[in-house]
Parts: C-alpha cells; structure tokens; sequence
C-alpha cells in the first residue's frame, strides 16, 4: 500500500509516501511502475482513468491483469480486488400513477421508478446513467453528491422535468417518461457497463411492477406499491421477513467473528424464520438456522482477504418469503512484531506491524519458562501501518517480547 500524498518524509521502510499527489475529483490521472534498465527508465505497469468520483477506485480484476481495469464500488486497498458485480437494481416501476403518488416537487401523479442498493456498503451514483433508449443509454446522467445508502432506495421521477432536480433533495427528476403500453429501463455506470436494465408489457393504471424479493429476478405486480421502499406483496402473509443492516467487520486470523441477526416478521401472527447462507460462503462459516448465530474464525490460509457474506432469513409462509443483507469481513493477518536492534543509550526500539485503528498491547518476559509477562506500557491505538514501542531493559542480559491484538 503506497501513500500518494506528496509527503515523503513521512516514508518509512514498511510504509511508503510518494512525492506526488494523483488527481482527484472527477479529473483525469495516471500512476506509472517504473524501473531503470542499463541507466534508462523502463514502464512496467501504467495505469490511467478519467472522470473518477470520490470514495470509488480503480483497478484490475481480477488482479494483477494489466488488460482490464474497472471502477471498483468497494475499495480494498492493501486486499484483494472484488470483483463482484454492482448490486444496483432497478427495483419498481410506475408507468400509469394516476392516483398513487403524487410528486411532491409540484402535486402531479407522474410516472417514477425505484433504484435499490442491495450491497453492504454505500454507492456513490454521480456519473452513473439513467435512459428508456437503448440507442441513448445515456440519456440522463446522475448528478454529483447523489449517493444511495446500503439497503437503500432512490425514488426517480420519470416526468422530463430535470429542473426540479435540488441539490440535497431526497427524490430525482429525469428527462424522460414511462410508456404506459410498454418499454424499457436502463442503469448504466459512468465508464459504461450496463448495471441494470428491465422491459415491462402494458400496465395497468396504479398497479406498480417490481422485483419481489428487492433485487431479486422474481418479478411481480404490487397493487400495493411501495415508493421508496422494500416491494410487498398483496394479502394475508404476503410480507417478507425483515432483516436488520449487519455492519462490516475486520478480524484477524484466528479470532472468532461471533454474532446474532436480527429478523423479525411483519404478519400477524408472526411466522416462523429461519436462517442461512447465501452464495459464496467462507470455509469456516456456518449459521443457526433457527437463532441466526453466526460464527466464524478465519484460518491462517485465509488472509489477507475481503469476503462478502450474504444472510437470508426465510418465513414459513405459502410461497415463502424471504430478505437478505450482505456484509463485509477484512480479514488481516497476525499482528508483527519486527525482531529489535541493538539498544541506543539504552534504549530498544520495537516496531509493530499494525493496522490503523486496532489497539495493541506489548509484553515482555525475561525467561521464557516463567509464564510471567509484563506489560511495556499502556495499550496502545495504532494511527499508521507500524507502531513504534520503546523499551529500556538496563543490564537485563535477555529479554523477550509478544505483541497481542486486543479487537
């Protein structure tokens, strides 16, 4: 992991600052590997994007190919790149709103559409683009500063009226309407990859069509629509389950990941839930399918790593419903302890591999068999990628050292 900062005083030999700053903000940039063949420079590698939002990175998938390089959604730096897909869905759609909801922007019933976040973590939509052509996908573009929640919604009027787009609003406006007789919509990223796109037959006034469960390929008709929010289906027990957010965690190898979903179950009388995986699942990993007990200790052969966790919780209704939420789990390596100089003027100094942070404790010992360790110091926050401990044994002939991650 390379700190391009323009601050290289601040290098270390475990952890490096460049003397140049990448361009940022929508601009145009490149960052080049470069070494020195018989007194010439010589490429390596060379890496160059444009139009680059914030919070979002660039890079290849999978690694270390040089042909095909992406806007990455979840940036994992010092990991592996995900290359999952976008989990941005085009979830409901209104083509004949005549008495269902009225747009607050000016009181009229117009058409709208619903998109849905089903990831993790929160996505930045500025440059993404919205069309009912697909011989002009890019029809209307995604301002900058609009960003969609995890599990989050964004109401999108299809009423041509994109001068009613504010910044901080809630809801959007595009420049394009819904056919009621039929047609198509489609979600493309800034660089160009389709993410979403659906095609829906006549409509039948104030009756919405959407993906039931949200984000599902399971497409029905609402004639209970939900703007805004998660798809429901009509009639006793016709809700799915509710699962609350699970946030990301970072653990290092060997500590157990221990915790309890919560899902609850809106219809009366509540039905029973059950709990499981979805898709790729960790060696290691396992549920309760009746407490929603998840459990999990990464293996040495697991890390460094990212690993994307999808928990579905089901009801035992007919045809059974069910909600899912996805989360993320950095897995690091073992805290190390790098092995100390000589002392200067009596002093040892340790340095600590660390992730910033985490806390840590250091210990000492001066005979191995005693069991007895001391602790050097108070516990102490990592705020960098190396933690410095310093040690004054006096005329101690041997001394030894252990580092424990404490979170």
């Amino acid at each position: 992991l390379i700190w391009a900062d323009g601050e290289p005083a601040q290098g270390t030999a475990t952890e490096l600052h460049t003397s140049f700053r990448l361009p940022a903000d929508g601009s145009t940039g490149s960052v080049a590997l470069i070494r020195l063949v018989r007194g010439r420079p010589q490429v390596v590698d060379y890496l160059a994007y444009a139009g680059l939002p914030p919070g979002l990175s660039f890079g290849s998938v999978p690694d270390a190919q040089p042909f095909y390089r992406l806007v990455l959604q979840l940036p994992t730096p010092g990991a592996p790149n995900l290359p999952t897909a976008l989990p941005l869905f085009i979830n409901e759609w209104m083509a004949s709103n005549t008495n269902t909801l009225a747009d607050p922007a000016d009181g009229d019933f117009e058409d709208w559409f619903e998109l849905y976040n089903a990831g993790a973590a929160p996505i930045n939509l500025a440059g993404f683009t919205l069309s009912d052509d697909a011989a002009n996908p890019t029809k209307f573009r995604i301002p900058a500063g609009t960003m969609l929640p995890p599990h989050g919604f964004l109401l999108v009027w299809a009423d041509e009226e994109t001068g009613q787009n504010r910044p901080g609003q809630a809801d959007l406006h595009v420049n394009f309407k819904l056919a009621s007789a039929g047609e198509s919509i489609l979600l493309q990223a800034p660089d160009g990859r389709p993410v979403d796109g659906i095609t829906f037959g006549p409509q039948a006034s104030d009756v919405s069509a959407g993906r039931y469960g949200d984000g599902t390929d399971s497409i029905q008709l609402f004639s209970r629509p939900t703007p805004g929010g998660p798809n429901q289906l009509s009639g006793p027990g016709g809700s799915p389950p509710f699962l609350q957010a699970i946030p990301d965690r970072i653990v290092t190898v060997g500590q157990p990941l221990v915790f309890s979903a919560v899902a609850s179950d809106p219809d009366q009388p509540p039905q029973t839930l059950t709990f499981a995986l979805a898709g790729t699942v960790p060696l290691g990993a396992g549920i309760d399918a009746v407490t929603g007990r998840f459990a999990w200790t990464p293996s040495a052969a697991q890390a460094p790593g990212a690993n994307e966790i999808t928990l579905r919780v089901t009801d035992s209704g007919v045809p059974p419903q069910s909600a899912e939420r996805t989360f993320r789990v950095l897995v690091l390596a073992p805290p190390r302890l790098q092995p100390p100089g000589r002392p200067v003027l009596g002093v040892i100094a340790l340095t600590v591999q660390a992730t910033p942070g985490k806390s840590y404790r250091v210990e000492y010992t001066d005979h191995l068999g005693s069991g007895v360790w001391t602790r050097l110091g108070p516990d102490r926050v990592a705020n960098a990628s190396s933690l410095l401990v310093e040690d004054s044994p006096g005329l101690t002939p041997q001394r030894f050292y252990r580092v424990t991650i404490l979170d």
